[in-house]
């Protein structure tokens, strides 16, 4: 049979299938008998997986119906605080669809409130399914039926901003983004959970949309090979809507075979996510993605491995294991990391992400069992954990964290010093989410940063992506601790190979030298260096040099950014304060400079910049500013 044939019948065959489930939710194959071609996909794996799943779909925690499981006392606490949150929402009218709200984007940019409309609706089903789970009196099912109808029938799952064509809007296309991805899986959950507790009816509606809008639309690319783009993507978006499809896939789909090829996907595509990270674990979304797009990493994992009996797990891979600790060795003090890229300022990481992680490959690093157990597969953990490996010293949190690959250095004090003070700098890192920041980095002081990368928006508009992108100063250079170069700021970074020239370790002090001039279009630029040096000696000290060099004189500008407080207190010293940690700066630059103060106010963002901008062009020089804590 050719090609072209085979597609045609291919497409034949899944038309039927979808008709057939639309009127009986039966599946009628019983066994691995599609005989299909994938796109990327190879049809032996899908029938090996075959034999490592159970006859019948399941899902991460047992139904409501087994009061035994939902009624243990270790689950009282957390089921409580959903209760009352429940108790509430029945009390409250659900939030209304609005097509003129959802399309305030396609006619201004603005997704904001679009957005919070979709999230709010979305927000109900899960604390209404998990209250009526643990208090099981039928209080709460007129209200989940009555929601579950509202989000079935609602005109898109798809954000705004992620359909610019209206095609999901107009119901003429379907595909699957963020939030499609998680709605559909909270539903097949609660289809799942409440199962004979729920109108069939209802159940019915549950399980045809979810077959319409997620799983036709993304066999359809398991084929083809097109659409749902972010299958090969090394952003977040993989491992979210991948967690979102193929967790839902496992707890509803009748058929063995349907949900083989659901994992087998999940298996292959994920591969593309991990390329988005450095060999070292260096996440270059930052931290606030790695919480994000990591986190629904683990609960893939964690719903495969249980989907599959161990036969699939995700963290096999050795780079997973570099990945997976990223969160807990990229902080500079515990609960204050740099915000680099879109994160913002003030992320940490994810507690459930750590406490899974410790618990599943990693028992040197403890962390206190601070776990979000709204999430399914943490509010009912497997008996026998994964395996883990053994403890050595090479795994634990030192006064250093070096992801070479990236070129980011974290320099802490010594364990047994009085020191408040560290610092995180970046070369590179920079990938999906990035700002124009080589060179840029963060000082801390105990839990708080007086000076440093200002992080990223708090929310996002039609020009956060795409050719005006880098038009924002929280985006630019412009806002980031890095010089001016003859006028000029820095180029689009994901285009740029910086490179580190050299670094020097010790107990006492690191030292770091990168290449900056690669990230500037001046033709006459010849060198541009900065060295950072931190010394852990004493109270502890950060020094930041930018050294550059011109065919002719040029002008130069140095920026320090702060979302604290910050004064002048002489012609070379400025005292930055935030939270009560106060932190000098004592700045040596060539002949006389302005300081320039500018408050920066962009997509929910504030800061100060403060730009150190020598007063006449020079061929020429050094800026120098050393960083103590102050009193």
């Amino acid at each position: 049979m050719s090609r072209k044939r085979r597609d045609a019948s291919l497409v034949l065959l899944f038309n039927t299938l979808r008709a057939v489930f639309a009127a009986s939710i039966v599946v009628v194959l019983s066994g691995p008998t599609w005989a299909t071609t994938y796109a990327e996909l190879d049809d032996a794996e899908v029938e090996r997986i075959v034999g490592l799943l159970s006859e019948s779909a399941h899902g991460v925690a047992p139904p409501c119906r087994d009061r035994t499981a939902w009624s243990q006392s270790e689950r009282r606490a957390i089921l409580e605080r959903v209760l009352r949150r429940a108790n509430l929402l029945i009390q409250k009218e659900f939030p209304a669809w609005s097509d003129a709200t959802y399309l305030e984007y396609t006619k201004t940019g603005d997704r904001r409130t679009g957005d919070e409309m979709m999230h709010a609706r979305r927000s109900w089903i899960v604390p209404l399914v998990l209250a009526e789970c643990f208090e099981y009196q039928g209080r709460f099912i007129a209200s989940i039926q009555k929601v579950i109808e509202e989000l079935v029938g609602q005109r898109t799952w798809v954000l705004s901003a992620h359909d610019e064509r209206l095609d999901a809007f107009y119901g003429k296309k379907y595909s699957v983004d963020l939030f499609a991805a998680e709605l559909g899986l909270q539903l097949a959950d609660a289809a799942y959970l409440l199962q004979e507790e729920i109108d069939p009816r209802v159940r019915r509606r549950v399980l045809e949309t979810l077959e319409t809008r997620i799983f036709a639309p993304m066999r359809d690319s398991f084929v083809s090979g097109k659409g749902n783009s972010w299958l090969k993507s090394p952003s977040n978006w993989n491992a979210v809507c991948l967690k979102g499809v193929v967790a839902a896939a496992l707890t509803v789909l009748p058929n063995r075979l349907d949900r083989a090829l659901f994992t087998a996907a999940a298996k292959h595509y994920s591969m593309y996510y991990l390329d988005g990270f450095r060999d070292d674990g260096y996440a270059v979304e930052g931290l606030g993605y790695w919480n994000y797009g990591f986190g629904q990493f683990i609960e893939l994992r964690e719903r495969l491995w249980r989907a599959t009996h161990g036969g699939v797990d995700l963290f096999a891979d050795r780079k997973v294991r570099e990945i997976a600790l990223f969160g807990s060795r990229f902080p500079m003090f515990p609960g204050n990391a740099a915000a680099f890229g879109d994160s913002v300022l003030g992320t940490k990481p994810d507690p459930t992400a750590l406490s899974y992680i410790h618990d599943s490959l990693d028992p040197c690093v403890v962390f206190p069992k601070k776990v979000d157990l709204t999430k399914l597969f943490m509010l009912f953990p497997r008996e026998q954990a994964s395996p883990r490996r053994h403890c050595d010293d090479t795994q634990s949190i030192s006064r250093r964290q070096y992801f070479e690959n990236a070129g980011v250095l974290v320099s802490r004090p010594l364990a047994e010093s009085q020191s408040h003070l560290a610092v995180t700098i970046k070369a590179d890192g920079n990938g999906p989410h990035s700002h124009n920041d080589i060179g840029s980095y963060a000082i801390a002081l105990g839990d708080q940063q007086p000076v440093g990368d200002p992080g990223g928006p708090r929310y996002y508009t039609k020009r956060s992506f795409g050719a005006h992108r880098y038009e924002s100063k929280v985006l630019n250079s412009y806002g980031h601790p890095v010089p001016v170069v003859a006028g000029q700021l820095q180029v689009n970074a994901t285009k740029v190979m910086p490179k580190v020239l050299s670094t020097s370790f010790s107990e006492a002090r690191d030292e770091i030298v990168i290449d900056m001039a690669p990230a500037y279009a001046v033709p006459d630029l010849k060198s541009l260096k900065r060295r950072m040096q931190y010394d852990r000696r004493g109270a502890g000290s950060v020094m930041i040099e930018d050294a550059f060099a011109f065919g002719a004189p040029e002008f130069f500008e140095v920026a320090l950014t702060t979302h604290g407080n910050w004064k002048r207190l002489n012609d070379t010293t400025l005292v930055f304060d935030a939270g009560g940690r106060r932190l000098q700066a004592t700045i040596d630059a060539p002949g006389t400079f302005d300081l320039l103060g500018e408050r920066i106010s962009e997509n929910g963002t504030e800061f100060d910049r403060i730009g150190i901008r020598l007063k006449e062009p020079r061929k020429s020089g050094a800026i120098r500013v050393l960083f103590q804590e102050t009193h």
